[in-house]
């Protein structure tokens, strides 16, 4: 099997190169044709390359990046990571942790010191542990005007939603049902998304995390949090 390095999201490579949950699903969302920020994973392959090459170099068990244009050169030379335009917001996709570079430090990846700084600050948050992955999740940024959560389930009726300090109850849409015109557009958005969500996943508890832009309800996380009926 090819060695690979990283997983374009919408590849369908994340799962079968060992990616936790968190980023497969994404990986999948995106192949399905769902409202998914364009970006990728880069895997623990890149990681290890990375140690091996001596631009990731151990200090007192730390992951250190002694020269941010080397690693630079490893992840768009020798590997080809794809350039992404906007800046970026990377996340962990390692078990235990659910730190991240934060939307308001969004990492410009035409910077190699800020490149390096995001990778190097992540990594050093895994656990030092010879079996855990060092996966990061690489997304292009968009503007955010609403943000929350939901849970959605197949064949409730609603849909929990959280979003701006309060809950509600949104209707699920069914077939080709359409929104309520009285609803915000956001939430007539996220009805769509979620309706996408449940025939793209099926039965289960999804739990859901997503962005409004003002135009797009975006998917950021997925986990399913339930024994599938």
């Amino acid at each position: 099997m090819a060695l690979y390095h990283f997983a374009w999201l919408g590849s369908k490579r994340a799962k079968k190169n060992g990616v936790t949950e968190k980023g497969w699903r994404l990986d999948l969302a995106a192949r399905a044709g769902l409202p998914v920020p364009n970006g990728g994973i880069l895997l623990d392959n890149f990681y290890w390359l990375a140690v091996h090459e001596e631009v990731v170099q151990m200090v007192d068990g730390r992951p250190i990046i002694p020269a941010p244009p080397a690693l630079y050169d490893l992840l768009y030379t020798a590997v080809r990571f794809p350039q992404l335009d906007k800046p970026c917001l990377i996340r962990p996709l390692f078990t235990g942790v659910d730190t991240a570079v934060s939307p308001q430090f969004a990492v410009p990846m035409a910077d190699p010191a800020a490149v390096a700084a995001a990778l190097g600050q992540l990594w050093q948050a895994a656990p030092p542990d010879e079996t855990t992955r060092h996966d990061l999740l690489v997304q292009e940024m968009v503007a955010i005007e609403v943000e929350g959560t939901a849970v959605t389930i197949s064949g409730h009726p609603t849909d929990a939603v959280a979003y701006l300090d309060k809950t509600i109850d949104l209707p699920q849409l069914t077939g080709w049902q359409r929104p309520a015109p009285a609803l915000p557009g956001h939430l007539r958005r996220l009805q769509q998304l979620l309706r996408g969500v449940r025939r793209t996943f099926g039965s289960g508890m999804w739990q859901v995390q997503w962005m409004d832009d003002g135009r797009v309800c975006w998917l950021l996380h997925i986990l399913n949090n339930s024994t599938p009926a």
